[in-house]
């Protein structure tokens, strides 16, 4: 059986809940994965996500970019790599499509690699935007990717049983070094992203950081992100106090995971972080920008706050808001995001 997965550390995330699924579903049957591999990029891959989980047998990656489909040499080979293990389905988990789109996957998959049977989200999706009205409600990603999996009995998901112990005893190893006493609670913290569009403003976490370390004595902070975000890290807690510690970029994404499950809160960007946390268990207060329809990067489960202002250039799916400023997310004030965490700290005092 073949699953066709792309993307980074978010994406990858989200299609968790249908994998799962389907591993359930087909239980026993060979599970092969197809993803795109950046050979020049830094960033967390699918695999590097869904390798360690031990659900597939086997990968099969491709170079994407602009030209691939040019690329005779390319493509023959992904289609002799599909064709070699002939998979009878094929379950594309691929973002949205437009109907153009739908119908290239399934003619490559069914017709040129040989894939008797496909499985795939609809064409489309998003509603239409409609001036001067704001943007409709969606499904979240990680439901309409659930929605693709034909009915099994594994409905729900917990990242915790794939967390390896060698990263649950490090994880804990370090809260007992960083608690003060039994009482210590712990929030995670994920004030950067990739897109400067998804950035709360930094002086916003450090006001936060300092009303929030004064109001709950016994809380610590623990900035987690990538590699890139250990600046931004590194002067949030240079800027709000000693109850702030930076581990972005020092720590593995399932190490990441163990320390999560351990905190009892998240704040934060949507990010990669975010949707870690939430497939740990952890409430989420999600600050997101308006570029996207509403709750399309929910995070998963029904526990989290999101925090999200409509304005009137809502839907711009800009990476970089060079004329706004990020307006929509400077209109989350730190008194709404304290609001929002205020009742899961105290209700674990």
């Amino acid at each position: 059986m073949l699953v066709f997965r792309t993307g980074q550390l978010g994406d990858t995330l989200v299609a968790l809940p249908a994998i799962h699924a389907l591993k359930a579903r087909h239980r026993g049957d060979k599970l092969i994965l197809l993803t795109d591999k950046h050979p020049d990029k830094s960033y967390v891959s699918s695999w590097d996500i869904l390798g360690p989980t031990g659900w597939f047998e086997e990968v099969i990656f491709y170079e994407p970019g602009p030209l691939y489909w040019l690329n005779l040499k390319a493509v023959l080979a992904t289609i002799s790599s599909i064709r070699r293990i002939r998979a009878g389905v094929a379950y594309i988990l691929a973002p949205e499509r437009n109907a153009w789109q739908l119908f290239r996957d399934r003619f490559f998959f069914r017709i040129v690699a040989g894939v008797r049977e496909c499985h795939s989200r609809g064409a489309g999706g998003s509603p239409t935007r409609r001036r001067n009205r704001p943007l409709p409600h969606v499904k979240p990603e990680w439901r309409v990717l659930r929605e693709v999996i034909p009915y099994s009995e594994s409905e729900h998901f917990d990242l915790k049983p794939l967390i390896p112990q060698s990263e649950l005893d490090s994880a804990n190893e370090l809260m007992m070094r960083l608690m003060d006493n039994e009482a210590t609670r712990f929030v995670a913290l994920g004030p950067g992203s990739k897109m400067p569009s998804k950035i709360w403003p930094e002086e916003r976490y450090i006001s936060l950081l300092r009303r929030l370390t004064k109001a709950f004595e016994n809380t610590k902070f623990i900035v987690l992100g990538g590699k890139e975000d250990k600046t931004i890290g590194d002067r949030i807690s240079a800027a709000a106090g000693t109850s702030i510690h930076n581990l972005a970029g020092s720590v593995s994404v399932m190490g990441s995971a163990a320390i999560l499950t351990r905190c009892n809160a998240y704040i934060g960007n949507d990010t990669g972080t975010m949707h870690l946390a939430a497939m740990v268990g952890v409430p989420c207060i999600a600050l997101f920008s308006a570029r996207d329809f509403p709750d399309r990067w929910r995070p998963y489960g029904d526990n989290h706050t999101i925090l999200r202002r409509e304005v009137d250039c809502e839907g711009c799916m800009l990476e970089v808001c060079n004329k706004e400023n990020n307006r929509c997310l400077r209109e989350i004030s730190v008194d709404d995001t304290i609001s929002a965490i205020a009742p899961l700290l105290s209700a674990s005092h």
